[in-house]
């Protein structure tokens, strides 16, 4: 089982976000898009409930992040992302409906670097199929297999797959990184103490959302300041012990 939460125009310096929220639900978090996250749920059932309440949780959650979340759960990866990416709210697709759930998207939806399809390649295929008058999930999904692949190769016969919702695949996990950063620019250089607290309290309450997101914990703060004669200091701060309380 998987869930995807896409966020449209989602920022791409907010996209740590997006993966932290994801890591909230799975340890297994695939982000192959910046506004796109991909969470491997299965055996979470006991955790978040059946699919349509891990749903409506998820897109509650993501509502944090971004005010008109898409958020969609289907046994297939592929279907799961091309739900989320097309449909409004929260869509639950139960196993073996993911053709007939996809069926009436244009092709114009479709997410050929899924299958590992680079752009050209794909603009060519999808160009062949709408001279055939191809236009929609369920034109493509209905081909004949031999004759696709005949005429179009192996892409176009993984494009037929992504279209049935039945691709098989793997995903491509995020590393967590070593370390968890945020940062401020600041419109006018500051020289109280009152104010520069309240900068970092912001900055470190961050840091700590994506350190609980992934159940970690931080055992130095590094500051790093941009003064006014164009000089970094860093200052490391050593912990007494782990923690990711901002407090």
């Amino acid at each position: 089982m998987f869930a995807c939460v896409h966020a449209p125009g989602l920022p791409e310096e907010q996209s740590c976000a997006l993966v932290d929220l994801a890591f909230s639900f799975s340890p297994r978090v695939e982000a192959r898009m910046p506004d796109t996250v991909l969470a491997d749920i299965t055996g979470t059932g006991y955790l978040f409930g059946p699919p349509e309440k891990a749903a409506a949780r998820l897109a509650e959650e993501a509502r944090r992040i971004h005010p008109e979340p898409r958020v969609a759960i289907a046994c297939n990866p592929d279907a799961a992302v091309h739900a989320a990416r097309s449909f409004p709210g929260a869509t639950v697709i139960p196993r073996g409906k993911e053709r007939e759930a996809l069926g009436f998207l244009p092709l114009d939806y479709l997410v050929p670097s899924l299958a590992g399809i680079d752009e050209a390649r794909s603009a060519e295929i999808l160009s062949t199929l709408r001279s055939w008058g191809i236009y929609r999930f369920h034109e493509l999904a209905a081909l004949p297999m031999p004759g696709l692949a005949e005429r179009l190769g192996p892409e176009g016969v993984l494009l037929q797959k992504l279209a049935q919702g039945a691709s098989l695949r793997a995903l491509i996990p995020v590393r967590v990184p070593p370390g968890y950063s945020a940062s401020a620019d600041i419109e006018h250089p500051v020289d109280l103490l009152e104010p520069l607290l309240f900068i970092l309290g912001r900055l470190v309450h961050q840091v700590c959302a994506g350190l609980e997101g992934r159940a970690l914990a931080a055992a130095e703060l590094r500051l790093r300041l941009r003064l006014v004669d164009g000089t970094e200091p860093l200052l490391p701060v050593r912990l007494a012990l782990p923690m990711r309380d901002p407090r």
